[in-house]
């Protein structure tokens, strides 16, 4: 293992760029860029960057790495809260547009302010893929991965964890794919901010609040899928303010000792799909806002809170069920028959749009109206319901249309 540091600005390349002038970086090297810019134009393999100062070889604090083309990056021991600089900069940049990059290692932001680990600028399109752990840095502008790119894929296949900052921060729309868990931890520690409305995000894990952040923080639109549950554990998972939308979908939204998974704000918009679980003290969802659900409600015991505190509708076309012991101690916990409330929302089709006889909305009390006469009626190949027509003219029906003319001609 040696310590390599830049003597110039230049590409990655070009061995001039490195000290002693004969040779680049190798895969058990310390790379310090020394205050200078340091443009990655292949794909490296290192032991750490580090923009930190060193006393001998004397090499000065301050400097980044910008990745400009596909590569792939590879840093054995990842980076760490103190490889960073006192200079408020990223480590890394990706500034590769339509070209995909890998970054493998990980990823933890610097204690002090602006410490990001990785920066996704706004120039990058192409796939960006970390294999590693990502971690936010000690304070709150101190960010594990920064996206100020439009439109960039990036998928992580590691955890995400909130620190004093968050892990993940996209100030651009993306679509963005988590194998692992999303954690929040203390205050101001949530794991993901998104800031940009069209955002979607897929998580593999568990998706959880700290003990005093969320999980997410949003200030935009997201549509959001989880496939290990969404917890509340001292904070909320995800707490929706005015203005901002969520469409999730999980296996299950499940409260905590203080806070509920998800909390609608006034004015905030919600669209959630899955099983939703009260705790003894906190519902599943809280809502003054606009909230649809659909799914099951369950209690975890006959004294827990309601799994949904706050007006709600049923999502349109989908199904409310809630799980109780008996219909006198309604709702009670989940060892109980399946009551089903309502199968169409307050939003369902008007009776005059629906077959007439046909029951529907809640509890089955609205009937349609539509008369639809049956397809032995309507004219061979005419439009009726789901079908056409099929009836036929026979020869008796013309013989009485005719002989009607006729007779009516001949008394005239």
């Amino acid at each position: 293992m040696a310590i390599r540091y830049a003597t110039k600005a230049g590409l990655w390349s070009d061995v001039t760029v490195w000290d002693g002038g004969v040779s680049l970086p190798d895969s058990t090297d310390d790379v310090y860029p020394n205050n200078f810019a340091i443009t990655i134009n292949q794909s490296i393999t290192v032991n750490s960057f580090k923009t930190t100062a060193l006393g001998s070889p004397v090499i000065a604090a301050g400097g980044a790495f910008t990745v400009t083309t596909a590569a792939t990056i590879t840093i054995t021991a990842g980076i760490q809260i103190t490889d960073h600089t006192s200079v408020n900069s990223a480590l890394i940049y990706i500034n590769a547009g339509s070209n995909p990059v890998t970054v493998n290692g990980n990823l933890t932001a610097g204690d002090s302010s602006g410490r990001d680990a990785l920066n996704i600028m706004t120039g990058q399109t192409g796939l960006v893929t970390v294999n590693g752990n990502v971690t936010g840095g000690g304070l709150a502008s101190s960010i594990g991965i920064r996206a100020s790119a439009t439109g960039t894929p990036i998928t992580i296949n590691g955890n995400l964890t909130g620190r004093g900052g968050r892990a993940l921060d996209t100030s651009g729309p993306s679509t963005i794919n988590v194998v692992g868990n999303v954690t929040g931890t203390t205050s101001n520690g949530h794991a993901v901010g998104a800031n940009a409305s069209g955002t979607i995000m897929n998580i593999t894990g568990v998706l959880s609040s700290g003990s005093s952040s969320y999980a997410i923080i949003l200030s935009g639109s997201l549509t959001l899928t989880v496939s290990g549950g969404i917890i509340a554990t001292s904070f909320h998972a995800i707490y929706i303010n005015a203005g901002v939308t969520l469409v999730a979908t999980s296996p299950t939204f499940t409260g905590g000792t203080t806070y509920p998974a998800i909390e609608v704000a006034l004015n905030g918009v919600a669209t959630l799909r899955g099983k939703f679980y009260a705790s003894n003290t906190q519902p599943a969802v809280v809502s003054s806002g606009a909230l649809r659900v659909s799914g099951e409600l369950y209690h975890s015991s006959p004294n827990s809170r309601a799994p949904i505190n706050g007006q709600w509708t049923v999502i349109n076309g989908e199904e409310v069920v809630m799980y109780l012991n008996t219909d006198a101690s309604f709702p009670t916990n989940n060892g109980g028959p399946a009551i089903s409330l309502t199968r169409y929302g307050t939003n369902g089709p008007s009776p005059a749009d629906v077959k007439s006889g046909i029951t529907y909305g809640a509890g089955g009390l609205t009937t349609g109206t539509l008369a639809v006469p049956p397809a032995s009626s309507v004219a061979a190949g005419i439009a009726v319901g789901n079908t056409v027509g099929t009836a036929a003219l026979s020869l008796a029906d013309v013989s009485a249309v005719i002989g009607a003319h006729i007779t009516g001609a001949l008394g005239s």
